[in-house]
């Protein structure tokens, strides 16, 4: 098509494509993560589980632009170029849910019992979907490498059965999220 100042898809059906595709993808990556952890490999599964969560976020925000988000047209390029700018995105959705449980938290907590500055905000992240996604990249990376940081060598066999379990849940749900957005834009486009 002429005249596209830029390689992204432009209309619904495009956008439609985009994240059938994504989606496609994410599910391979969640099988494939399924078959390392089955032998145990929970480093190198975990990494792919993150990158499955980035392809959902991906077929998500191709589905909220197809159907008009100004927010998701805005930051769509970005989904094509790097790991950081997706897990933003997919740590956006659930902040409302995270500032409700912390409010929560803050409104039934006697103001001496409240974490003090820098302590650990107990209860402001119950199912830990925040720190997920604010530690993506970092876990991302361990998952597939071996590196020496703070004095002591660390390798993809440092993430347990319990990590990539944990994992497992937050990327499923990220999968039915975006499934879901999916649905809604091909309603739109038979429309």
């Amino acid at each position: 098509m002429a005249g596209r100042s830029s390689g992204l898809p432009q209309t619904p059906g495009e956008r439609l494509t985009g994240s059938r595709l994504a989606i496609k993808n994410a599910r391979i990556l969640l099988t494939s993560a399924e078959a390392l952890a089955a032998n145990r490999a929970y480093g190198v599964a975990n990494s792919l589980l993150i990158e499955s969560a980035e392809e959902a976020v991906k077929a998500g925000l191709l589905a909220a632009a197809g159907l008009g988000s100004k927010d998701a047209q805005k930051n769509l390029s970005a989904a094509f170029v790097g790991h950081k700018h997706k897990h933003m995105q997919g740590l956006i959705p659930h902040l409302p849910d995270i500032a409700a449980k912390w409010i929560k938290v803050l409104k039934s907590t006697p103001p001496k019992d409240l974490p003090r500055p820098g302590s650990p905000a107990v209860g402001f992240d119950p199912e830990g979907i925040f720190t997920w996604w604010a530690h993506a990249e970092v876990t991302r990376v361990a998952g597939f490498y071996v590196d020496f940081r703070d004095g002591r060598w660390q390798t993809p066999e440092d993430i347990t059965a319990e990590d990539y379990a944990h994992s497992r849940r937050i990327v499923t749900g990220e999968l039915v999220e975006a499934e879901r957005q999916q649905a809604e834009l091909a309603d739109a486009v038979k429309s």
